[in-house]
C-alpha cells in the first residue's frame, strides 16, 4: 500500500497540470479568435508632464468595455517591442454627439 501512494500523487499531479493546461489553452484561443479586433484609425496624444499617452479610437462592432478595464494593444511600428502586446487602461470619454 505504501508503494501505491507515491504513484497516486504523481498521477493526480499530472492530471491537475493537464486540466489547467487545457483550460488555459481554451481561454487563450477563445480570446485570440473571438476577442481580437483591428483598429484602423487611432489618435495618439501625449498627456501633460509626460504622464503617459492618450489613445482615442472608435469602438468596432462587438467591442464593449467598461471604464477601468484594460486592453492589450500591439504596436507594430515600434522599433523595440513591436511584436509585444502592451496593456492600456480604459477610461471612457463621453462624446458631445447626441445618440
Amino acid at each position: 500500500m505504501k508503494a501505491l501512494i507515491p504513484a497516486l500523487c504523481v498521477s493526480y499531479r499530472s492530471l491537475f497540470v493537464s486540466i489547467h493546461s487545457v483550460l488555459w489553452s481554451l481561454d487563450f484561443f477563445y480570446g485570440y479568435f473571438f476577442k481580437t479586433y483591428r483598429l484602423d484609425i487611432v489618435e495618439f496624444s501625449p498627456l501633460p508632464h509626460k504622464a503617459g499617452v492618450q489613445m482615442l479610437w472608435h469602438n468596432p462592432p462587438g467591442f464593449q468595455v467598461k471604464s477601468g478595464e484594460y486592453v492589450k494593444i500591439k504596436l507594430p511600428w515600434l522599433r523595440e517591442g513591436g511584436d509585444e502586446w502592451h496593456p492600456f487602461s480604459i477610461y471612457l470619454r463621453v462624446s458631445g454627439i447626441a445618440v
